[in-house]
C-alpha cells in the first residue's frame, strides 16, 4: 500500500464528521477507540489488504466489508482486481459454520463451503476470516495496551498512530513491531494497520476508508440468497 493510499484513507475518514483535537496520550486514544467500538453494533467499510505469503508480498486486494457484532457475521466482496467479483460470507451459526465463497467472474459461478481454518480457505491468507474486521483490531489493542510505546501524528495530522515493539504471535509468524493509526474525528476508528516480523520485514498492511456506521445490518446482509449478491 502506498503512502498516498494512507493519506487518502485518513482524509476520507476525517471528512466524514467534524474534527476534534488529537488525543493527548496513548491511554486516551486507546480508551476513545475501545469506547467507540463498544457502541458499534455493525458497520460497512472499504479496505485494502496486503500480506506476505510464503515469503512474497501478494498483490494488494480491495474489499468491501460488512460486519455485525451479534450474532457475529461477515460479508466481503472484492471490488477491484485481481479478485474482482469474489464474495464471501461467514456466520458461525449459519451454513454449519462454513465459509460460503465464490470466485469472481460470471454470475452463478459455483459456491464453495469451506472450513474457515482449513487449507483451501487459508491458501492465500495469513489469518482465517474469523479474525477479519475492526473488532479484531480492538481485541489486539486490548492485549497490547500495556506494551504500546509511542503516540505520533500521521502525515497531515488527521490521524494518530500507536506503535508497539512488543513481540507476539500472529499465528503464521511472530510480530516484532506493530502500528495502528486512528482518525482524529469523533469516531476514532482505524485508518491503517501495519505489522512487521521480528526481523523487521513488513508482513501485513491494511487501510480502511469510506466507513458507514450504525447500519441496520440484518440476516439478509449475510444470506447467500440475497439478490444483490452473486452466490
Amino acid at each position: 500500500m502506498s503512502i498516498n493510499k494512507i493519506l487518502l484513507a485518513t482524509a476520507l475518514c476525517a471528512a466524514a464528521s467534524a474534527a476534534t483535537a488529537a488525543p493527548a496520550s496513548v491511554e486516551e486514544l486507546t480508551n476513545q477507540f475501545l469506547a467507540a467500538l463498544d457502541q458499534l453494533p455493525g458497520y460497512q467499510v472499504e479496505m485494502t489488504k496486503l500480506q506476505r505469503i510464503r515469503g512474497r508480498l501478494q498483490p494488494e486486494e480491495t474489499i468491501l466489508l460488512k460486519q455485525r457484532r451479534d450474532p457475529p457475521c461477515v460479508y466481503m466482496k472484492w471490488i477491484e482486481k485481481p479478485n474482482l467479483g469474489r464474495e464471501l460470507i461467514h456466520c458461525p451459526a449459519r451454513y454449519e459454520g462454513k465459509v460460503k465463497v465464490h470466485a469472481g467472474g460470471r454470475k452463478n459461478i459455483a459456491t464453495l463451503s469451506l472450513d474457515p481454518e482449513g487449507p483451501v480457505a487459508m491458501l492465500d491468507n495469513l489469518h482465517p476470516v474469523t479474525r477479519a474486521g475492526i473488532y479484531e483490531i480492538g481485541r489486539t489493542l486490548q492485549a497490547l495496551r500495556s506494551e504500546v510505546a509511542t503516540l505520533t501524528p500521521s502525515a497531515g495530522g488527521r490521524a494518530s498512530c500507536l506503535t508497539s515493539n512488543a513481540q507476539w504471535s500472529a499465528g503464521a509468524y511472530r510480530v516484532g513491531r506493530s502500528e495502528i493509526c486512528f482518525d482524529n474525528n469523533v469516531h476514532h476508528l482505524p485508518v491503517s494497520l501495519r505489522l512487521w516480523d521480528a526481523n523487521g520485514q513488513l508482513m501485513e498492511q491494511y487501510s480502511y476508508f469510506n466507513y458507514r456506521l450504525n447500519l441496520r445490518l440484518s440476516d439478509q446482509d449475510f444470506n447467500v440468497r440475497n439478490r444483490m449478491y452473486d452466490f
